[in-house]
């Protein structure tokens, strides 16, 4: 790697640019071609590459290639050596070589945007809203009109508070949560398992859980929890990090966080399209972190125009539940308050139809139903005040949930309200993915209404997130100017009206069952596991020498292979000690398969599942599946996808007659591969009628 040394930057790439530029050495590479394989190891990581301005271009590692990340970079020995933050470098990003970080010049001040290891002996980047500091160089105050809108049902515009500060200024952000880890034991998602759609016993439409316990008339699941703002909003995209929601799951008791990402429009901070690895970097660490606390997630479509661009839908979600979809946190909301039926304004009498809605979501759905059967919340007309719109001719999809949105100050149970409960009453299920505290535009004092429309939640078993976990100078923030964890009048009434009914404490799914912390050739968190381990050990191929000596046989469903023999097989290495994977390369031409098989006897009077952990090289190429067959050709049981970290398969209660059984674990697709570090087949004793 070539140290190359940046003598000027500036807007022309002179020093005449700003008169005090600071040059210093940084690591680069002469070209993209120059970078080193995007292995698993360098997943995340970012690397330096020279332009032929004398700029630095950012590479990615993400998913097996390298990708732009961002615009051309101007580079400083320090951040105190940036130029003014004029209009005219509005947007323009720098690098500060002594911080290793990147800023981006916004409203007349540089802001950190991330941090950056390039070296490649460094740490992976790590967004650092959560505990940002805020550089400014400016002569005087900037403020940004509020731009409230008057139909919404929350403020759809960036805001920042006005800001005064003396050039050469370091101003400590207050929304630090650096010392917030994620939960130790389970949680929502340990207790309930993935929700789902369905009906009580009257036919009445309500949400469950998989888990035994919870998937029955009279044991609803209802989850509460909270709404990020907009993730364009610069000002308030400091809260989408991992240490944000450890610290509302600490400190407030959430079970459920809705990430409301923007995907259409520019503040001035572009959006998920126009800046894809940022956006999705935020969105990555929200929803592990979700992962991490075993709490549920909504990954939200944040768009009142989403119908008129499907193709970046059914992209947005396809990425999605390839990556997350596989996880029983996960809920996807594809569709945030459908306005008008023409350009989205939100103040018109044009309202779109639920037939427009609805053909948008047929098409976005069937997107994610390739890889994955989780819950999918979709908007309905009039800001999801009309669920009942859908109950002539609902989505053809057995876990589809209608999405309802209120805010007291403007709504009423009798009116709104009323939507809702014909929808319910007519078999459809309902999700409140937003409601607030205030009025419709997203600003007032705390509506009296307020407590009528918890015991309204509460009667019907509703789950829902309020709007929203910002610091933005409006009254449905929770926090005040100040920073996090100074709560406003809505924070603090909904801190000790809502969550204070959220459990103290969790179990796992079903009798018998507990939780562990994964063994040393496992990823961090927790796994949730019961009863015995069929294939005895600790699941993590302990004492084998050889697939073989576990009990394995192999399987090549393929003419040519290529890669680690061509067979799946036990990998024993420095990096992981015991892995069952494999990885093949050109010119397999073959679409599947290589498997490893582990016979068995499946024993009625049982509950089985899949646990375990692993990686995968290229989640366009690597997918595994993972499962269980009887007589080798039916699958009762399994998993499939992407693998990053711990997954659990669904269920299955077995009764009747003992019957012979196959565990496979499946993978190919060229170029491509995975490795399993630890994976158990679990059963824990129920009763069979």
């Amino acid at each position: 790697m070539a140290a190359t040394v940046v003598t000027g930057c500036g807007d022309s790439g002179t020093t005449a640019a700003n008169g005090r530029m600071g040059g210093e050495n940084i690591d680069a590479f002469g070209s993209v071609d120059d970078l080193p394989n995007c292995t698993p190891k360098r997943e995340g990581k970012v690397l330096f590459v020279t332009e032929e301005n004398g700029k630095y271009q950012m590479q990615v590692c993400e998913d097996g290639i390298w990708k732009e990340m961002g615009q051309p970079l101007a580079v400083f020995e320090s951040d105190d050596d940036f130029p003014n933050c004029t209009p005219s470098r509005e947007g323009n990003e720098a690098y500060a070589n002594s911080e290793s970080a990147v800023y981006v010049c916004n409203d007349g001040a540089w802001t950190e945007k991330m941090q950056v290891q390039a070296s490649e002996n460094g740490k992976e980047p790590t967004s650092s809203f959560a505990d940002e500091e805020k550089k400014t160089e400016s002569s005087g105050s900037t403020e940004m009109d509020d731009g409230e809108s008057s139909g919404s049902s929350e403020s759809n515009s960036s805001t920042n508070s006005s800001t005064s500060i003396n050039s050469s200024t370091s101003v400590k952000s207050s929304t630090s949560m650096a010392s917030f880890s994620p939960r130790v034991g389970p949680g929502p998602v340990s207790q309930y398992g993935e929700l789902k759609a369905g009906t009580n016993s009257s036919g009445k439409g309500r949400i469950y859980g998989t888990c035994n316990d919870y998937s029955t008339s009279g044991h609803e699941v209802q989850v509460r929890g909270m709404s990020l703002f907009w993730s364009m909003d610069s000002a308030q995209s400091k809260y989408w990090s991992k240490s944000t929601v450890n610290g509302l799951v600490q400190k407030l008791n959430i079970e459920l966080i809705r990430a409301a990402m923007g995907v259409d429009g520019d503040w001035g901070y572009g959006n998920y399209f126009t800046k894809t690895s940022f956006y999705q970097g935020l969105m990555d660490d929200v929803v592990q972190a979700a992962i991490d606390n075993d709490i549920y997630v909504i990954i939200d479509y944040h768009s009142h125009i989403a119908n008129e661009n499907v193709a970046n839908a059914k992209s947005f979600f396809s990425r999605m539940a390839q990556k997350w979809g596989g996880y029983d946190n996960v809920i996807f909301e594809i569709f945030n308050e459908p306005a008008c039926a023409v350009g989205g304004s939100t103040s018109c009498s044009n309202f779109m139809t639920w037939s427009t809605i609805k053909n948008y979501a047929t098409q976005v759905i069937a997107t994610i139903r390739q890889y994955s059967d989780n819950l999918v919340i979709v908007g309905t007309p009039m800001w999801d005040q009309q669920p009942n719109a859908a109950i002539s001719s609902p989505i053809n999809d057995a876990n589809v949930a209608y999405a309802f949105h209120y805010y007291a100050g403007t709504h009423s149970t009798s009116s709104e309200g009323a939507n809702a409960v014909s929808a319910m009453n007519a078999g459809l299920s309902v999700f409140v993915s937003e409601w607030g505290t205030i009025n419709a535009d997203g600003d007032g004092s705390v509506a009296g209404s307020n407590s009528g429309w918890q015991t309204w939640l509460d009667t019907y078993k509703l789950s829902s997130a309020n709007w929203a976990v910002s610091d933005k100078a409006e009254g449905a923030s929770m926090f005040t100017t100040a920073g996090a964890w100074n709560y406003s009048a809505s924070g603090n009434w909904v801190k000790n009206n809502v969550f204070s009914k959220n459990p103290s404490s969790y179990k796992t799914c079903g009798s018998g069952q507990s939780v562990i912390t994964p063994t040393s050739s496992s990823s961090s968190g927790t796994v949730v596991i019961s009863g015995t381990d069929v294939l005895g050990g600790d699941g993590a191929f302990d004492n084998c020498t050889s697939l073989a000596s576990c009990g394995w046989t192999t399987q090549n469903l393929s003419s040519t292979t290529y890669g680690w023999d061509g067979w799946v097989k036990l990998d024993l290495n420095d990096d992981y000690e015991y892995v069952l994977g494999f990885y093949v390369e050109e010119p397999f031409v073959y679409d599947w398969y290589l498997q490893a098989l582990y016979s068995f006897t499946l024993t009625p009077g049982y509950t089985y599942q899949i646990v375990g952990d692993g990686y995968t090289y290229d989640s366009s190429h690597g997918t595994v599946s993972i499962g269980v067959l009887i007589n080798t050709d039916v699958g009762i049981f399994d998993w499939e996808g992407t693998v990053d970290g711990e997954f659990m398969s669904e269920t299955y209660n077995a009764c009747g007659t003992s019957q012979p059984a196959t565990l496979y674990v499946s993978g190919g697709k060229m170029i491509g591969g995975f490795a399993i570090r630890n994976i158990r087949l679990l059963r824990t004793p129920i009763s069979c009628n």
